[in-house]
């Protein structure tokens, strides 16, 4: 899964959860269920037909790849900006920056619409003391939602709010992402120091380093072609890229297509 969150209201708790191949899904998790790793993707069975599912609990939502590549988990609305949105929960996909809105009342989704896409790989959403939500993108942005004049009850843009880069650092979003067979990633650094850029998997194993040992101050470029440490090809999925620096770490996210 890719970001948990309960609904402030209902204390119902939600999750976006990356697919293994196919289908990105939505789950409204309970005590004690089992949603199916590795027998089901979305609502079909991960190794074709005729899994037994008995017992398992199928998402509230899924979706294929014509529509994104890595679901971000959001949040129930509960501001009063939108009002027409109170209740519906709000998430979005890493790799379109699609923004979706969908209702579900207890048994069935009751209504699913796309809000709005985002100018920027979603990496996060964020959820203030008033309710109101936010995108995090991994351009280093935060956007709010604003209704369209005219075009309310659903917002179709979103605004940009404040820079968040560290100080002494900067790590950029690698190009192309999604990407195969290689990608590029640019950051700088404001003064000399050791640092080190390393890729991990999902689950937070190493994967390959690409560059470690002393960096001078200005600007660095290293590309992946998708292979580990020992130049075996990395599996298709969602990868993280972190920079180590004595001034701090910064961790960004790209995902490798078959």
């Amino acid at each position: 899964p890719w970001r948990f969150s309960f609904d402030r209201i209902t204390g119902d708790l939600w999750a976006g959860d990356v697919g293994q191949g196919s289908f990105e899904e939505i789950d409204l998790i309970v005590r004690g269920g089992n949603y199916g790793w590795n027998i089901q993707e979305g609502f079909a069975c991960f190794r074709g037909s005729g899994c037994e599912r008995d017992d398992l609990l199928l998402p509230v939502a899924a979706y294929g790849r014509s529509h994104g590549v890595s679901v971000t988990g959001g949040y129930v609305y509960r501001g009063h900006r939108l009002g027409d949105l109170v209740g519906a929960y709000i998430y979005g996909d890493f790799g379109s920056g699609n923004i979706w809105a969908l209702r579900h009342n207890g048994t069935a989704v009751t209504d699913s619409v796309l809000l709005a896409g985002s100018p920027s790989h979603i990496s996060s959403f964020g959820e203030d003391e008033a309710g109101e939500l936010y995108v995090v993108g991994y351009d280093g942005w935060i956007y709010r939602f604003l209704p369209l004049d005219g075009e309310q009850p659903v917002p179709t843009a979103i605004e940009e709010q404040k820079a968040l880069e560290p100080r002494g650092f900067q790590l950029r979003q690698s190009y192309p992402n999604p990407f195969n067979p290689t990608t590029t990633i640019d950051y700088s650094m404001a003064k000399g120091s050791p640092a080190e850029i390393v890729i991990y998997d999902i689950l937070g194993q190493r994967v390959r380093t690409l560059a470690s040992g002393w960096h001078g101050a200005g600007s660095h470029q290293v590309q992946w072609h998708g292979d580990d440490d020992l130049g075996r090809r990395a599996a298709p999925g969602v990868y993280l890229y972190r920079l180590v620096t004595q001034a701090g770490v910064s961790t960004r996210r790209m995902v490798l297509l078959k």
